[in-house]
């Protein structure tokens, strides 16, 4: 059986977002079945990332190639960003 190597992502949300923390569900649910580890990140701790991302959370962003999922977004979205 051959093993993929897992694909990283960041996921740019903040405290107290609830669709961040549906977003963190979907994550939960597509690291089940798909080969991957993601880092959160709160865009409230860094001035840039709130500047680009406060009107678009939560955004999950591809660690390798830096593709980008803006909400709402499925497993199956993440399993198509995984196949790019």
């Amino acid at each position: 059986m051959h093993t993929k190597t897992k694909k990283k992502y960041i996921l740019y949300g903040t405290l107290g977002c609830h669709l961040c923390d549906y977003a963190q569900q979907v994550l939960s649910q597509a690291q089940c079945v798909l080969p991957i580890v993601c880092q959160e990140v709160d865009i409230a701790l860094d001035q840039n990332l709130m500047t680009k991302y406060a009107l678009s959370i939560p955004v999950l962003k591809s660690a390798d190639d830096g593709q980008e999922l803006k909400w709402p977004f499925s497993v199956l979205d993440i399993q198509r960003l995984q196949d790019l």
